[in-house]
Formats: C-alpha cells, sequence, structure tokens
C-alpha cells in the first residue's frame, strides 16, 4: 500500500461523516421542496429513486471491489470514487426530500424508512474501510462483503415499495387480514385438536373444553372472523375503487389503515381468553372491546370516497349483521351461564336451609 494508512482512514472517515449527515437531515425531517400533488410525476419520481438506489449500490460495489483485490488504489483514487458515493447519497436525499407529505403518510414513511436503511449501511460500510485500512484480509472472507450484501438489498427495496399511498394501505390491511386470520385459524386448529382428544381421554382435563365452552367459542370466532373479513372488504374495495389524486382522498388511506390496527390486538385479546379453561368473564369483556372497535371501523369508513358502490354497501350490510349475529349470541350464552350458575347456587341454598330444618 503506497499510501499511508492513516490518509485512508481520513478518506473513509471523512466518507463517513458525509453520509451521516445525510441521515441527519432526513431524520429532522428537512422542509420539503415547493411540489405539490399537482407537480409530482410519480411514475418518473420513482423511476428517478430506483435509478439513483441503483447508482449508489454501483459506487459502493465499485470500491468494495477495489478495496478486496490488491493492487489498491491510491488514496486520490480512492478519494474521487468514495466522492461518487456521495454524491448518490446526496442525490437519494434529495429526491426522497421532494417527494411530497401530502402525498401520505404511510408511502413517505416507508420510504423514508428504507432509505434511512441503504445510508446506514453506506455508514457501516465506511467504518469497514477504515477499520481495514492496512490490513491482509482473504478477499473471500472479507467484511466489506456482507456489508455491501446490506446496501445492495436495501437498494433493491426501493424498486418494491409501494408507489402511493393507496397502494401502502392495501398492502397495510392486507398484512392486517393475514395476522387475523392467522389468529382465528390458530385456535380453531386448537379447537379441532382437542375435540379429537375428548375421543380418546375421557377423563376431566382443564386443558380442553367442556361443552358448556364450545356454546361461547363459536360466536367469538364469528366475531373475529368478521373483524377479519372487514379487512380484506376494504382491502379489496380500496383497490377497486379507491383514488389517490387529493390530499382529502388520500389521508383516508392513512384513516383506514390506523383504525384497523386496532383490530388485530382485540382479536388477540380475545382468543387468549377463550383457551381452556375458558374465562367467561374476560372473554365477554374482551368480545365487547373487539365489538366496539369493529363498529368503529364500520363508521370510519361509512361515507369515504371508495364506499360508494353498490357492492360495499353490500358487503358492509352483510359484515354488519354478521356482527350483530355473534354478538347477540355471545349475549344470549352469557346470560344462559350465569343463569346456570344462579340455578346451582339456588339450589345449595334450598339444600342448606333444609338441612337446617330437619336438625331443629
Amino acid at each position: 500500500m503506497a499510501d499511508k494508512k492513516g490518509d485512508y482512514k481520513r478518506t473513509f472517515k471523512s466518507l463517513e461523516v458525509n453520509i451521516s449527515n445525510c441521515i441527519s437531515q432526513l431524520d429532522h425531517d428537512p422542509a420539503r421542496q415547493p411540489k405539490t400533488l399537482a407537480d409530482l410525476d410519480f411514475d418518473q419520481f420513482w423511476k428517478d429513486i430506483v435509478a439513483i438506489s441503483q447508482k449508489l449500490c454501483f459506487e459502493a460495489n465499485k470500491i468494495g471491489l477495489a478495496w478486496i483485490n490488491p493492487p489498491v488504489p491510491s488514496n486520490a483514487e480512492m478519494i474521487t470514487m468514495t466522492g461518487h458515493l456521495e454524491m448518490a447519497c446526496v442525490a437519494l436525499l434529495g429526491a426522497t426530500a421532494s417527494f411530497p407529505g401530502e402525498a401520505g403518510v404511510m408511502v413517505n414513511t416507508q420510504l423514508n424508512n428504507v432509505v434511512v436503511s441503504i445510508l446506514e449501511a453506506a455508514v457501516g460500510f465506511a467504518k469497514i474501510l477504515q477499520n481495514t485500512a492496512g490490513k491482509k484480509i482473504s478477499s473471500q472472507s472479507h467484511p466489506l462483503l456482507p456489508q455491501f450484501g446490506m446496501i445492495m438489498k436495501n437498494c433493491d427495496a426501493v424498486g418494491n415499495l409501494p408507489k402511493s399511498n393507496k397502494e401502502a394501505c392495501v398492502g397495510a390491511l392486507n398484512e392486517e387480514h393475514l395476522m387475523l386470520k392467522d389468529a382465528v385459524k390458530e385456535l380453531e386448529e386448537a379447537r379441532d385438536s382437542l375435540n379429537d382428544v375428548d375421543d380418546i381421554f375421557e377423563e376431566v382435563n382443564e386443558d380442553r373444553w367442556d361443552e358448556d365452552d364450545k356454546k361461547i367459542l363459536n360466536p367469538c370466532l364469528g366475531l373475529m372472523k368478521a373483524g377479519a373479513a372487514l379487512t380484506k372488504k376494504t382491502s379489496d374495495t380500496i383497490k377497486k375503487f379507491g383514488k389517490n389524486d387529493t390530499k382529502d382522498e388520500i389521508g383516508e388511506f392513512d384513516t383506514v389503515v390506523k383504525a384497523m390496527g386496532e383490530l388485530s390486538p382485540a382479536v388477540d385479546d380475545l382468543a387468549l381468553t377463550l383457551y381452556p379453561p375458558v374465562s367467561w368473564e374476560e372473554a365477554q369483556s374482551a368480545a365487547e372491546k373487539l365489538k366496539t372497535v369493529v363498529i368503529k371501523c364500520f363508521q370510519l369508513v361509512d361515507g369515504l370516497h371508495f364506499m360508494g358502490s353498490e357492492e360495499a354497501s353490500r358487503w358492509r350490510s352483510f359484515l354488519e349483521k354478521a356482527l350483530d349475529h355473534n354478538s347477540s349470541e355471545i349475549s344470549r350464552v352469557i346470560v344462559e351461564h350465569k343463569l346456570e350458575g344462579l340455578e346451582v347456587n339456588g339450589a345449595s341454598v334450598e339444600e342448606e336451609k333444609l338441612v337446617g330444618e330437619s336438625s331443629l
């Protein structure tokens, strides 16, 4: 290595600091450039930012290959190469900052998160360059290789980002639906497997449902399925009828996802109360909570721009009926359960009276 180790270290330290400054500017939410939705060509924006991220990946790859394969370039050549990487990072920062905030919270957040991941990986890349200066390391096991892999992975992720808040909303609701469906499936599989055990073992086991518990289990599952169906139907309707043209329309997507994000925790809370031994009191409370969240979601989507179709009206009416049916059934079996408890307690009291009278 003709140049001094310290020269390379200073070059790579400068690279680290400059890229860190880019991250700092993103973290502090710099003022957006005066672009509005009307000014922004979404297709061109995403083409540009994908091209910039690939350029950044190319420059990092060029530095990495030069660094791990002798002979190492001079420090002057390395300064030029790191300068190109810095310019790509600055270009990525500029493009990200030019994306209008009114394009939506979700699409902006996902874009910023990926860009920060790219820049943080590039900072780590610069640190490894510093730490390996003057060291002889095999190109096959050089620590720069996995770090470049992180840069490449994050740069490739830019091309898979949602291109609009509508697209981000559909993706978020589909994820929510999968989580809800998994919770329902897990509970149903547990019920079915324990039913199989019941057929084999007749002894009392607190880790299985008795016949009384099964009365509340099924309508609670129906309530959970109504919540899951709500996310799926809303996602399908947004995909089909949703618009991404105005700030108000775009904002509706953020609101919907935030509200429906409460469904998964509520479903999980209800599911936990239903595993044996069933806590009827806790199940009743959790079912009421889930019902409240579902009703809140129904009220929220009512009147939103994508819900005006006859198709949306039909599924909304169907799910509301399913919600009412299962809620009523839960209330009915809980009342019956409490009455049975009162009858048992009442019989015990009468028996005690008879015992007392006979002893006189």
